[in-house]
């Protein structure tokens, strides 16, 4: 339940509620109790936090952990103090209200946390590489398949090996574009074992995989 608590820590209260009745419904399971057994007996008897509990909680660690990440997004966001609508607060708020209301110490940065990622997602440079051109293919339309199959297998054998490389074939089409849509892949493995698989409407691709190689 702590997973994504910058997201639905600020769920509206019927939202929240559905929530809470699943950890409700677990503590009768725990304890036998029934379905008027205070909720509160049931948490001390099995040391479990009430839901709201835990959701304050999580709340400020996050946005504690939020203003010392220096180069996270989330940290600009809660820096800049964003605006909230009218009927429901944001994740800012929520975390400075709970910490007045609990009178903890202060939440201004400390020492800034080092992230264990030189390039976090957001940030990566994109490494693909797209090949359009296959040497001694001119025209398509031109030449036999076998003939394109040929050419396009010196070209995968000569610059990605099948010993050193994973090599997967994707396809996919439908019948006048619109019906019996369906796609498929078939993977070489480097220890020459291959893999495939397909959606239901299959025959396009099944044909492709008799000539693949």
């Amino acid at each position: 339940m702590e997973y994504g608590i910058a997201a639905w820590g600020t769920a509206s209260k019927t939202n929240f509620q559905k929530i809470e009745r699943v950890q409700n419904h677990s503590l009768r399971i725990m304890t036998g109790g029934i379905k008027s057994t205070p909720i509160n007996s049931m948490e001390s008897v099995t040391g479990l936090e009430s839901l709201e509990d835990r959701r304050k909680k999580k709340i400020v660690c996050q946005y504690t952990k939020f203003q010392n990440l220096a180069n996270h997004p989330m940290c600009k966001l809660i820096t800049n103090n964003p605006r909230k609508r009218l009927k429901r607060t944001n994740f800012t708020a929520s975390a400075q209200q709970i910490h007045k209301s609990l009178e903890l110490p202060d939440l201004r940065q400390n020492t800034p946390l080092q992230s264990s990622i030189d390039w976090p997602p957001w940030n990566q440079q994109s490494q693909k590489e797209i090949v359009k051109d296959i040497d001694g293919v001119i025209s398509k339309k031109s030449m036999i398949k076998r003939e394109l199959i040929s050419l396009s297998q010196n070209m995968l054998d000569k610059k990605y090996p099948s010993n050193y490389w994973i090599r997967a074939f994707t396809d996919g089409s439908a019948s006048e574009a619109v019906r019996d849509g369906g796609g498929g892949v078939y993977i070489e493995w480097p220890d020459n074992s291959s893999s495939r698989g397909y959606s239901p409407c299959k025959s396009g691709f099944t044909d492709r995989c008799k000539v693949s190689p």
